[in-house]
């Protein structure tokens, strides 16, 4: 994998919820930089809750679909380095997933489609990157034939809950993380 951890955007941006984010961010790097890396893992998945949770506070909507991306970017990097494959894998799809089903949501607010738009080219580029280190991953297979957010809807299989993705929540998109519909 190409970057490690990435980093925060350089943008100034107002004390707040980006502030609070960017300093979990560097604080998650400077671990995972250490070798630290459940500790990092940890951090990683705050600064992931943390632009989450606070979707709706961001200055705008590129701003908070960017802090998810690379939140979860990192997550993904620091599961593979700590040799937790499936579960940087899985962050991997979810959040690739999450894009592409928000890019085509036609309920959500313009801004949040154009932002998850612009992040699939980055979310398809770890995917393959994931790929080349690790293996061929079917999970990953999956995400990187679908062409459009209507096509990650799969066939019905045997999956638990009907909709052949695998991921067991019952929406057909192979991802289990719902995003927030709305940025203020």
């Amino acid at each position: 994998m190409s970057d490690p951890h990435r980093s925060p955007p350089a943008q100034k941006q107002p004390v707040g919820v980006s502030h609070e984010w960017k300093q979990l961010t560097l604080h998650a790097n400077m671990l995972f930089e250490h070798g630290a890396l459940d500790d990092a893992i940890e951090a990683y998945l705050r600064a992931r809750e943390w632009a989450l949770e606070h979707f709706n506070q961001w200055p705008n909507a590129d701003d908070a679909v960017t802090a998810l991306v690379v939140s979860c970017l990192n997550l993904s990097e620091g599961l593979a380095r700590a040799e937790r494959i499936a579960e940087a894998a899985a962050t991997l799809c979810s959040v690739h997933g999450g894009m592409l089903r928000a890019a085509g949501d036609q309920r959500l607010p313009q801004a949040v489609r154009h932002a998850s738009r612009s992040r699939l080219r980055e979310t398809y580029v770890a995917l393959l990157r994931f790929q080349a280190v690790y293996g061929e991953r079917p999970e990953i297979a999956r995400w990187l034939h679908q062409g459009c957010a209507c096509a990650a809807r799969t066939s019905r299989s045997a999956d638990g809950d009907g909709d052949g993705d695998g991921d067991g929540d019952g929406d057909g998109d192979g991802c289990d993380t719902e995003y927030p519909t709305t940025v203020h």
